[in-house]
């Protein structure tokens, strides 16, 4: 079984760090997949650490993972700028047709469906897969 979770561009753009601790939670081997919501987020993602003025080096080793990594899927879901922000929209979306997760860098409204980014360890009750289960199941 497979997970879709909704990842803001900026909670996983803004740093190397949270680039590097995110992407390798997301994977088809992994049970968990990151939507592409919006249709470009990979572009929103690398207009996050754009942002985030990281090193040239750790910008290109970003956009080369990103662009090598299988752990996205297209999403289909409409993404409506004037909706408001990126976690607006994915809140909107999650009462349509839900994600498993959104991981956010924020969750002002405390809702039970939105993991902080930081918090998104394979432990968090909203990050466990059946990769996980099964990988513990064995250890």
């Amino acid at each position: 079984m497979l997970y879709e979770y909704a990842v803001e561009p900026k909670a996983i753009g803004s740093s190397w760090h949270n680039f590097r601790y995110l992407i390798e939670k997301f994977g088809f081997d992994r049970g968990r997949v990151i939507s592409r919501f919006p249709r470009k987020w990979e572009r929103d993602v690398i207009a996050a650490a754009d942002a985030a003025d990281l090193s040239d080096m750790k910008r290109e080793k970003l956009v080369e993972l990103l662009s090598r990594a299988k752990t996205t899927a297209r999403s289909g879901r409409p993404y409506d700028p004037a909706a408001g922000d990126w976690l607006q929209n994915a809140i909107n979306q999650q009462a349509v047709k839900p994600f498993h997760a959104i991981i956010a860098s924020e969750n002002p409204q405390a809702r039970e469906f939105i993991v902080i980014a930081e918090d998104a360890d394979e432990a968090h009750p909203l990050m466990v897969s059946q990769h996980y289960i099964l990988h513990n199941r064995s250890t």
